[in-house]
């Protein structure tokens, strides 16, 4: 019986790793830069367009190859983030070859050659090693020859240079490096905000003037990540919002690919964190609203103007979680029980349903009522 048990749970253990990986992979694809995003007008020569299509060919491809690979890890078999880590770590090699790789004459003929220590010091930040994502990179149309400093082949733990090719179209070669070196080379992709553009594809950066990170992000690109519930609530209460609030203005912040998450600020500045702010993701829509304690004190005046049910999300949510430094308490009654309150600044609403909108429609009325007294 205990083997029998024991078996199950190693099945059921497999198809929870899959289902992670398959579920992260499948949303950064969801996430690159849709083609016709990318202005058909960019500064570059025709042969690095083309090369533009190879490498955006070339990260779908790594996507669909992890969405389809079965888990060996146990870390991976339910961890979202160690599934982004690695994921993350494969994107960052590729984005340190073109950062670090120069063409060089080999035996062999004109070839992409990257030293290996210059390699390891650009990815370090991303990876501890690079035989697996240099394998997991030859499975999407990469091809490797990693040697010592006798130019004798050697695997890549004792490997001073490797040369590259691209093996999925090497009469596109030329074209393809020449693409990664000019996008890579606009990226920081130790950070997040470059990382997610390479990720993304997001070959608007080759543009004069372009941001990478906020201020460069569209409404339509975000949108069209979500799944329809979400997507349907986002534009009611954003139509809402822009009827009566036409000042404050969208910023969305850095997207989180493995859920396909966007948080959007709005703010009357055009950048910076704003009064309140919007979070889609796979869960769905949440929104969130920082309250200073005379704005919180406000809204508790108006509490009874909502729904029950509201009223005890926000309560909750702003309830004292036993901090070190939130000063004195507020004991505060709520029907048959009271709540226990400190001095939280974001008041978080779990995921809504369209039910819920107009509630959270007046509750913003309520804080904003404060904001303009």
């Amino acid at each position: 019986m205990a083997n029998r048990e024991q078996q199950t749970d190693a099945v059921r253990d497999e198809g929870q790793g899959r289902a992670a990986l398959q579920k992260v992979a499948r949303n950064y694809a969801l996430c690159m830069l849709p083609a016709e995003m990318i202005p058909a007008e960019l500064p570059v020569a025709q042969n690095v367009r083309t090369g533009l299509g190879d490498v955006r060919s070339v990260i779908a491809a790594l996507y669909d190859w992890y969405a389809t690979q079965p888990v060996t890890s146990k870390q991976l078999r339910a961890d979202d983030l160690a599934c982004r880590k690695t994921v993350n770590a494969c994107l960052a090699v590729l984005w340190g070859l073109g950062r670090v790789g120069t063409f060089d004459a080999t035996p062999a003929g004109r070839a992409f050659v990257v030293d290996v220590a210059e390699l390891r010091a650009v990815t370090a930040k991303r990876t501890k090693t690079l035989a697996a994502p240099l394998a997991s990179l030859a499975a999407v149309g990469l091809a490797f020859e990693t040697s010592d400093e006798n130019g004798v082949p050697c695997d890549v733990s004792r490997a001073v240079s490797t040369t590259v090719w691209y093996a999925a179209s090497p009469d596109r070669a030329e074209g393809f490096f020449d693409a990664l070196r000019q996008f890579s080379g606009l990226l920081d992709a130790t950070g997040d905000e470059g990382l997610v553009a390479f990720a993304r594809a997001d070959f608007r950066v080759l543009a004069p003037g372009f941001p990478v990170g906020p201020g460069g992000y569209t409404e339509a690109e975000a949108v069209r990540t979500m799944d329809p519930k979400t997507a349907a609530l986002w534009r009611e209460f954003t139509t809402y919002t822009s009827v009566h609030y036409p000042k404050h203005k969208l910023v969305f912040r850095v997207p989180e690919l493995r859920n396909r998450r966007w948080v959007a600020d709005y703010t009357t500045r055009g950048k910076g964190y704003g009064v309140w702010r919007v979070t889609v993701e796979e869960g769905g829509l949440s929104v969130q609203m920082v309250m200073k304690p005379k704005a919180r004190a406000h809204v508790l005046e108006h509490l009874d103007e909502l729904p029950y049910h509201i009223q005890e999300i926000f309560l909750t949510s702003i309830r004292c979680r036993n901090c070190s430094s939130c000063g004195e308490h507020q004991m505060f009654p709520h029907g048959d029980h009271e709540h226990k309150l400190c001095r939280v600044t974001w008041f978080y609403t779990p995921p809504l349903t369209v039910e819920d909108l107009p509630s959270i429609e007046r509750l913003l009325d309520v804080h904003m009522a404060h904001q303009r007294s």
